[in-house]
């Protein structure tokens, strides 16, 4: 029995293909539709899941759970680390492009008010990141699932990926349908998963984060403190190596 971690994120779930947040509750029953599709290829294992939005909208905490198959364990953020470290496969739902990637769908690098993210010179999105972390526990990223900007950035990344929809305009996309994306997972997982553990990668980190406006980078370092300021809009922090995925992820706080 193997033990699969699957982290969510919302806004590059297949359904969701017109972007309005009066209907929050779709949106989590979009994401929840993705895990539940991708969870009926381990039906023998144990599947643990975690959506991403909820670090940073604590009033839809947890809400997943109600829309997940009842063999799918729900975690929360404090819990990413250690799950993380008894995983042996990780699977990434619905990541967005990095920041001003063409033909994306909600291009984001970690939460909106970000323009560029970068971490030792590399610029990053949300993907580049959580493999980062990955590496950081000694894991792999086995599967990316999103739409086709974002599957390109994978590439990029060496993970594999399948797209669930393609975006016409950043607000809006074309959806793939759910058959068209479950064939490609029967083909993905008709092969026998290899996901060995890895070395740890402990490796020093510059973060340098770029704000769309310079509010934006004093109302971050009221919260992160260990960030200064280097230019109006930019701030740095250095750090040895993680000692979670926090000093990376920052829990996705909305500015």
């Amino acid at each position: 029995m193997k033990r699969i971690v699957i982290i969510g994120l919302r806004e590059g779930a297949r359904m969701l293909h017109i972007v309005d947040r009066l209907h929050e509750e779709f949106n989590v029953i979009a994401l929840a539709d993705d895990i539940n599709q991708v969870a009926s290829f381990f039906k023998e294992d144990e599947i643990y899941a975690t959506d991403l939005f909820d670090f940073s909208h604590k009033e839809f905490e947890g809400q997943i759970s109600s829309y997940l198959n009842e063999n799918i364990h729900v975690f929360k953020y404090d819990e990413l680390d250690p799950q993380l470290e008894k995983a042996e496969a990780i699977i990434v739902i619905g990541a967005p492009a990095k920041a001003g990637t063409l033909n994306a769908f909600l291009d984001t690098s970690i939460f909106n008010s970000i323009f560029s993210y970068r971490l030792n010179g590399q610029e990053v999105g949300v993907l580049g990141v959580l493999k980062e972390i990955a590496d950081y526990h000694g894991k792999s990223i086995i599967l990316s699932i999103s739409d086709e900007a974002s599957c390109l950035e994978a590439m990029e990344l060496g993970i594999p990926s399948i797209p669930n929809k393609k975006a016409t305009i950043r607000n809006r996309c074309d959806r793939y349908s759910f058959e068209e994306v479950d064939k490609k997972l029967q083909e993905f997982f008709s092969h026998k998963l290899e996901a060995k553990d890895k070395p740890k990668v402990k490796k020093p980190f510059d973060i340098d984060i770029e704000f769309i406006r310079s509010d934006f980078a004093y109302l971050f370092m009221k919260d992160h403190p260990k960030f200064n300021l280097v230019d109006p809009r930019i701030i740095h922090c250095h750090i040895d190596e993680i000692n979670s995925s926090n000093d990376l992820l920052m829990k996705r706080r909305e500015i």
